[in-house]
């Protein structure tokens, strides 16, 4: 989906996406990554992997003195994503032993609540948060539980390479009597620095991605996106017929905001080649759904080779203000504009052969008796009658012949 501000799919280029350099994120991420074959795939092959990284947790208000309590974690995505595809990150930390100074003193809790925030860069969010939680935990525990949370769902809004950086610090809060305790603060053990796991987002089957400048009808400057787009054209693509050509772009979020059940999605796409001209094309949808579509009509009147380029310009209508209230609009950015697809038209096909009309004697037509065509009694009787028409026409020129040369005969 298209994002602008809270959008769900589709948001701005940060400055940082424009910086990411794939080899640099993969150098730093290989110090304590583990690549894992579970989890679910966000493109053909996608795997997940981990990286793991351990935190200092200060327990000094549960009687833990100075010394702080390792805890160790991980962080779980994607090795590939499509672009503008969306997927939760999953965050977890581990059980991590008590000392017994702190297991004497802690009380029994409800829960242990886990907040913590990754960077982003080539995603909709620039922090993702995360926060879970864990309990109830028994008084004089002697090891804090695990506790895994999984974020908002965060999307790919650049192709290339994404990136998600471990936490830079973590907080772990015991709750009793529905009360939060003092909070247990936890920063990275040892001298490296959290690292960053890349992700590769690349373009989905079948689209094309349009650079387009983006926004929402309220005085606000435009926003840069990069938006996958898909056209699809069916028909007998020969001379003479009409083919429809199909758009099919991100739902923006504004669009979740509708007066109405439904949006429309209206645009234009432009033909060249053995036809030429711009197509006008519509359509309705959800305001709920993941992707909006448009369909126009291509005239074929000629034969030969055409290429139907990306909308220059497209907008997301709410029917409820008016025909041409638009909620959501963007512009193509630069030219040319890309092409989204292609066909070749064919000639007109050549109409069938007109079976001849005159009679062949030695054949028999096929077709049903009584219709001229087959054998049957049908046929016998209209032969009867054909025959008696030709005997009554034979006699009439014998009689005719007869009558002139008597009347010729009583002249002379």
């Amino acid at each position: 989906m298209i994002h602008a501000g809270s959008l769900k799919h589709l948001v701005p280029l940060a400055a940082s996406v424009l910086a990411i350099a794939g080899t640099g994120l993969i150098g730093t991420a290989t110090m304590a990554m583990a690549a894992t074959a579970s989890g679910t795939a966000t493109s053909a092959n996608a795997q997940l992997k981990t990286g793991n990284f351990s935190y200092a947790c200060n327990f000094s208000g549960y009687g833990g003195g100075t010394t702080p309590i390792d805890v160790a974690t991980s962080l779980s995505v994607p090795d590939s994503a499509a672009l503008d595809s969306n997927v939760a990150v999953t965050f977890a930390t581990q059980a991590a032993a008590l000392p017994a100074a702190v297991s004497k003193v802690l009380p029994a809790l409800d829960s242990i609540q886990l907040d913590a925030g990754s960077a982003t860069a080539g995603t909709n969010i620039p922090t993702l948060g995360f926060t879970a939680s864990s309990g109830p935990v028994a008084a004089g525990a002697t090891q804090i539980p695990a506790i895994t949370a999984s974020s908002g769902r965060v999307t790919f809004v650049k192709t290339g390479y994404a990136s998600i950086t471990l936490p830079a610090s973590l907080t772990l809060t015991p709750f009793a009597g529905g009360k939060a305790l003092t909070a247990i603060s936890c920063t990275p053990a040892g001298p490296v620095t959290p690292f960053s796991l890349p992700i590769a987002v690349t373009t989905p089957p079948g689209t094309v991605v349009g650079n387009y400048l983006c926004g929402v009808p309220v005085g606000q400057p435009l926003t840069p996106y990069e938006i996958p787009v898909r056209i699809t054209v069916t028909g007998p693509a020969k001379v003479g017929a009409t083919d429809s050509v199909r758009l099919n772009v991100p739902s923006p979020a504004a669009a979740a905001g509708a007066g109405g059940p439904s949006v429309q999605l209206k645009g234009s796409v432009s033909v060249t080649g053995a036809q030429h001209g711009s197509i006008a094309v519509a359509g309705t949808d959800s305001r709920t759904a993941s992707s909006l579509s448009a369909a126009g009509k291509l005239v074929l009147t000629a034969a030969g080779k055409d290429h139907i380029s990306l909308p220059t310009a497209f907008q997301v209508i709410d029917p409820t203000g008016g025909p041409t209230f638009a909620i959501f609009f963007c512009t193509l950015s630069g030219t040319p504009s890309p092409t989204g697809a292609s066909l070749t038209v064919g000639a007109t096909a050549p109409a069938p052969a007109t079976a001849s009309a005159s009679p062949v004697p030695s054949a028999t037509p096929a077709g049903a008796p009584a219709t001229g065509g087959g054998s049957g009694p049908g046929t016998d009787v209209a032969l009867a009658i054909a025959g008696a028409v030709s005997l009554a026409a034979g006699t009439a020129m014998v009689l005719m012949a007869f009558l002139r040369r008597k009347a010729h005969q009583s002249v002379v």
